[in-house]
């Protein structure tokens, strides 16, 4: 074999080694991660990128027979149709669930487009809601709507910021003289929110708009850590 020849099955190795390196490290970062732990099903788009690394860890599966010396016959064919089949319902199912998921998908992007109209409408430009909720938001009203992530801390007896992804946006609801708060019914902020409106006596209106709930306070809350 020519060193050029050498060489280059030096280099094509080693790419193999480090995306199943990359394979790995995605999988241990996940797994140590609050993500699974929280929402798997939804946090599982973080593996997506894993869809890059998979022939690499499958071309050794291919020639496991051709090392191992057994058969073709009662050994290779089988082994490889059992990986090809596995790799196939897993695309199968997937894509099946994607589908399945379209009308729901659709349904609460129209919620999220009316809500953000029904903010434009009272001119709120400024809320407090949760992560998910915040991020469409802001992109769906460019960024006319300016949305803080908040979270329920101590037992659900006070707010504080989440994780907001561009520090400016906390810096302009700081800004803001009173802004409003906008959760669904089963979020833990809710409850923590109207426990903190109870005890500092804060009067405030309630709009729906769908599922959401749209707070909007006679005056700021001084209890918080927002």
């Amino acid at each position: 074999m020519s060193g050029d020849v050498k060489q280059d099955a030096y280099v094509r190795q080693a790419a193999r080694w480090l995306l199943a390196l990359a394979a790995l490290l995605t999988l241990i970062i996940y797994i140590k991660s609050s993500a699974p732990v929280l929402d798997a099903k939804g946090t599982s788009r973080y593996l997506s990128v894993l869809w890059i690394s998979l022939p690499t860890i499958l071309w050794p599966l291919w020639h496991i027979p051709h090392r191992i010396k057994v058969s073709s016959g009662r050994f290779t064919f089988p082994l490889r149709i059992v990986v090809l089949a596995s790799l196939i319902l897993v695309l199968i199912m997937s894509t099946v669930h994607v589908f399945q998921q379209v009308p729901s998908v659709s349904a609460d992007e129209q919620h999220v487009e009316q809500l953000v109209s029904a903010l434009k409408k009272m001119n709120i430009t400024r809320i407090y809601s949760n992560y998910s909720l915040c991020n469409r938001l802001m992109y769906l009203s460019h960024e006319q709507v300016i949305c803080g992530d908040t979270w329920s801390l101590n037992n659900d007896t006070t707010l504080a910021h989440g994780y907001d992804r561009y520090p400016a946006y906390r810096d302009m609801l700081k800004k803001s003289l009173n802004p409003a708060f906008v959760y669904t019914d089963n979020a833990n902020q809710k409850t923590t929110l109207e426990k903190l409106l109870a005890r500092e006596h804060v009067t405030y209106q309630i709009v729906r708009s769908d599922e959401y709930m749209i707070y909007i306070l006679s005056k700021p809350l001084q209890t918080t850590q927002l």
